[in-house]
């Protein structure tokens, strides 16, 4: 398999760590000043520490929609592909319009793809790094020729907008704090059967259910689909966003480490690491540990969480800037909610 191309569409309206703050403070505005101005500082210590500066949030007159195809425009003239050639569009990612039918029919016809066999794959923040596998697999059974996936990740406000940045109290950080790290974006990857280097992917994977109350979006009727009774389930609510990061980091630390030492490829080849954008401060520890520290690349300081784009946006963005190039061997490191964990390495 190899990865013709990625493009990243990012919306213009760039929010920082103090606008952040101004938004919860309007919404929390009856809270006396006292206890909010001790909110505020525990906020902005989290941002600090996360690596948290900026994120990039949609304008009214900018749509999902418009954004992804941006990134479609450019990555098919890039390549040359023609709307026919494509074999298959997967959606990934929680971003969404649809529940039914799947978002990738309405990408198609966007797109022009009469002819593409179309799916959603929703796995979280993992849902890029699964769909990738499946098409490598996929194109080993020679099931298909070339592949488009796609995702337009556009949640800043769309799950938990106002409730989560209301605060009244500086417990209610512990399941909210993760919301205000959130930015969009909309990306567009092209794949292709061709194997250009012999055996240059590998894949692992590993799923902790146990922890699957930390990081949810329930819909209403969640309470009879699970007989999970954790009072950490939905805290927020059904349709709003609730992560408890500190938890989901110090797990994801212990798991991802462990499973980043199955990965045969030794350490000196790698040329350059692409990790999910939750944090940069912990990747970056986590990379010291795993002793690749100095080849990661971090988009999350400026672009903030983009949940399943982290990896498809920070590889584009590092193309532009020529930090990735043809023939470097590429690690991707992605922990998300379920809890689910990866890493996975190739040639580009």
């Amino acid at each position: 398999m190899k990865i013709e191309t990625v493009k990243v569409s990012l919306p213009s309206r760039r929010i920082t760590n103090q606008d952040m703050v101004e938004l919860i403070r309007e919404q929390s505005h009856d809270v006396p000043q006292e206890i909010f101005d001790k909110i505020a500082s525990r906020i902005k210590i989290l941002l600090r520490l996360s690596g948290s500066q900026d994120r990039y949030w949609r304008e009214a007159s900018e749509t999902p929609i418009e954004l992804l195809k941006k990134s479609y425009r450019e990555a098919m003239s890039e390549v040359g592909w023609k709307p026919e050639e494509i074999d298959l569009l997967i959606y990934v990612g929680v971003g969404r319009g649809f529940l039914e039918p799947g978002n990738a029919y309405m990408v198609a016809q966007s797109f022009g793809l009469i002819h593409a066999d179309c799916f959603d794959l929703l796995d979280a923040c993992m849902s890029w790094s699964r769909a990738l596998e499946i098409v490598h697999n996929y194109f080993k059974l020679g099931k298909y020729k070339r592949v488009i996936i796609v995702n337009a990740e556009f949640n800043s406000t769309a799950f938990g907008y106002p409730e989560i940045y209301r605060v009244t109290d500086e417990s209610m950080l512990d399941s909210r704090f993760p919301g205000y790290t959130i930015g969009e974006a909309a990306t567009v990857t092209l794949l292709s059967n061709e194997n250009n280097t012999k055996d240059a992917w590998e894949f692992h994977f590993s799923s902790k259910p146990n922890l699957s109350d930390l990081c949810t979006i329930p819909l209403p009727q969640f309470k009879v689909f699970t007989d999970n009774t954790s009072d950490k389930l939905g805290k927020n609510g059904p349709l709003v966003f609730t992560s408890y990061g500190s938890e989901l980091h110090a797990y994801g630390n212990t798991e991802g480490i462990k499973l980043f030492q199955k990965l045969s490829v030794p350490r000196e080849k790698i040329n350059i690491v692409f990790t999910h954008a939750s944090s940069s401060t912990a990747w970056q520890k986590g990379g010291e540990t795993v002793g690749v520290a100095d080849k990661m690349y971090h988009i999350y300081p400026r672009t903030g969480n983009l949940v399943s784009a982290s990896v498809p946006a920070a590889m584009a963005l590092a193309l532009k800037e020529n930090k990735l190039k043809r023939g470097d061997r590429v690690v991707c490191w992605v922990a998300s909610a379920g809890m689910s964990f990866a890493v996975y390495s190739f040639i580009y």
